[in-house]
């Protein structure tokens, strides 16, 4: 049995819902009592921060000083958060949010820093100061990068990586980004496509030089290589992501994406496929490693 499946009573699912919807997807194999008094803490941190902006007109996080006439109206916020609110059922009003023209490179719209700290998590986002005026910059709209740095936020402490920005990118506007964005999910893909881009440019040169212009066919085969593999590798994430989601509608119906939202990487690929759905969701149910996640979900999303 599960160590913590004896201390789930209904009143730690009641409280584990409540901040389920605030935004703290409860993970496998966690304490519920410990993690509801880190979702608290972390709240109540959040409440600090406001309490700072509205007092002295200052705060400080992340090492970076804010101040009130920076902070992100609620209503943008809301407004913001309104495509991981209706899909995903999430809805973290409590996060501070703020406006600046520091902490990003120009080319980025936002990012939300993320630090854990004595038991409480330091959520922040940072939007761009172009954003503040407009609601779009470069290619992005505010509310795709909030609602898309949310589900990091929200899926932290569920330490999955598959399928991590494929989800994240679910809710993206473009459906090229929905397909192509999830290329990158881990540490070594960027250095791989830099490197293999920068073998081929030195290819390039030595073969103009050289005159021996077999050199540049040969010098562009990592490069072309690593894309292709990145890209189907994207690729089929979207295409297993989607079909876990469409097999979960015949028993979520329009709540199948938010049920996803809380899965493992495992359990997606197990619910990608539409012959063992209804088994696995069974087992699910049973499952002492999984048996307190299922009957919050289930409790939340089943008709």
């Amino acid at each position: 049995m599960n160590t913590y499946e004896k201390k789930c009573d209904d009143d730690t699912l009641e409280k584990l819902a409540h901040f389920d919807q605030k935004g703290f997807i409860y993970p496998p194999n966690t304490d519920p009592a410990d993690y509801i008094q880190t979702a608290r803490k972390t709240i109540e941190w959040a409440d600090t921060i406001k309490e700072q902006l509205a007092d002295s007109g200052f705060a400080e996080i992340v090492d970076e000083q804010f101040s009130d006439q920076q902070e992100v109206t609620a209503e943008i916020l809301n407004l913001c958060l309104q495509p991981a609110r209706e899909r995903y059922k999430i809805n973290p009003g409590w996060v501070p949010a703020f406006f600046s023209r520091r902490l990003l490179p120009w080319y980025v719209g936002g990012a939300c820093f993320y630090f854990q700290e004595k038991g409480q998590n330091q959520v922040c986002f940072v939007l761009s100061d172009h954003l503040r005026e407009q609601e779009k910059w470069l290619i992005y709209t505010r509310q795709e990068i909030v609602s898309h740095e949310i589900c990091h936020v929200a899926r932290t402490m569920m330490e999955q990586d598959i399928f991590e920005e494929p989800i994240a990118y679910n809710i993206s506007e473009s459906g090229f980004r929905r397909r192509t964005g999830p290329v990158f999910r881990g540490n070594w893909e960027a250095p791989a496509l830099l490197g293999s881009s920068l073998f081929m440019m030195l290819g390039s040169i030595a073969g103009t030089f050289s005159g021996q212009y077999w050199i540049q066919h040969l010098t562009s085969a990592p490069v072309l290589v690593t894309v292709s593999a990145l890209g189907i590798r994207a690729l089929k994430a979207h295409k297993t992501l989607h079909s876990a989601m469409n097999n979960l509608e015949d028993y979520y119906e329009e709540n199948a994406e938010a049920v996803v939202f809380r899965c493992t990487d495992k359990e997606i690929y197990e619910l990608a496929s539409k012959k063992s759905t209804e088994k696995v969701l069974e087992r699910y149910k049973t499952d002492p490693a999984n048996s307190i996640r299922w009957t919050l979900i289930n409790q939340l999303f089943s008709l």
